[in-house]
């Protein structure tokens, strides 16, 4: 079991509409420690974008060590949205490489999950109804700890810490296994 949760919902878009990351920290108890967003409009190049997210996983890696996981949104080209990709760069798909590869370096346990699976199960109609989060003018703010999570990309990555924590957060460290259905739902923690 993890007893930190840094999850993130990563946009490499940086020439193709200068994207926004989203993040979260959490603990296993499912409080909020910390959000926060990273903004491709705040820098010159995407490689000094990417290392705004390095610095993330790094700064919490040295702050947390073992007890941290890394859970990132997968990147997966649905059918139905293949035609909208067409002379795409791809461009988050390039930063979940470099992401994954500074994990690697850092021997920083990490997993990656479905969008879809996610958000249908952390709907923020189920989030609003179980009192997760609550609406506060224009806002929408964490019921426990008072942190707006009115950023869609924030509340995205909210969402994949909580799925992490409810549904995948036990005791036994599952190791990735290449060849397995399902290999990328699996924690990448065998260094």
């Amino acid at each position: 079991m993890y007893k930190h949760i840094l999850a993130l919902d990563p946009s490499g878009n940086f020439h193709e509409g200068k994207g926004t990351t989203g993040w979260v920290l959490m603990n296993y108890k499912e409080k909020l420690i910390a959000r926060g967003y990273i903004s491709a409009k705040n820098y010159s190049c995407p490689e000094e974008y990417w290392d705004a997210h390095i610095n993330l996983i790094e700064q919490n890696h040295k702050k947390y060590g073992d007890t941290l996981i890394v859970v990132m949104e997968d990147y997966v080209l649905y059918r139905d949205k293949a035609t909208n990709q067409t002379n795409s760069k791809i461009e988050t798909c390039r930063l979940l490489g470099v992401l994954q590869h500074t994990c690697w370096k850092l021997k920083q346990p990490y997993s990656m999950q479905l969008a879809a699976s996610v958000k249908q199960r952390w709907s923020d109609d189920l989030l609003f109804r179980e009192h997760i989060i609550f609406r506060d003018k224009r806002n929408i703010i964490h019921t426990d700890s008072g942190m707006s999570l009115g950023l869609v990309h924030t509340r995205d990555a909210f969402r994949h810490a909580m799925h992490y924590i409810v549904c995948r957060n036990n005791d036994s460290k599952p190791t990735y296994k290449p060849h397995t259905k399902g290999a990328y739902n699996n924690v990448r923690s065998n260094y």
